[in-house]
């Protein structure tokens, strides 16, 4: 009888930060790219810095923003090694902060509504 698994999931890459060069109004941020067997390939993620400001991206969200471009392109079979975090992951990012801010307004708006008046719970009731 086997007892291997077969629903185990493959192995995806993982994604190390090395570093960053700074060049003429752009970033390229290094990664090591970990395959299954422990070898190691480099990344690049190359970023436009006036773009970011017109995003209004901060320059401490590039690093984690540059690794989720490359976790979502290590999904695919391919042998390329050099990605851009550009326009559209912009866009794509303005979104998401803005469907986040939404979020927690929505929150704090119920937080603040007062309590239901219930007369069956005398004791929330102010003393007379």
């Amino acid at each position: 009888m086997n007892t291997a698994k077969t629903d185990e999931k493959p192995f995806r890459m993982s994604f190390v930060f090395r570093g960053f060069q700074q060049t003429n109004g752009q970033r390229t941020y290094t990664y090591d790219g970990v395959a299954a067997d422990r070898s190691r390939s480099e990344f690049t993620v190359l970023v436009e810095l006036a773009a970011l400001r017109r995003h209004k991206i901060s320059l401490q969200e590039l690093p984690l923003l540059c690794r989720a471009v490359l976790d979502a392109e290590a999904a695919l079979p391919c042998e390329q090694r050099s990605y851009a975090f550009g326009e559209v992951q912009m866009l794509v990012q303005d979104a998401e902060v803005a469907a986040k801010a939404e979020a927690a307004q929505k929150r704090r708006k119920a937080s603040k509504r007062p309590p239901a008046h219930n007369p069956e719970h005398a004791w929330s009731q102010p003393m007379r």
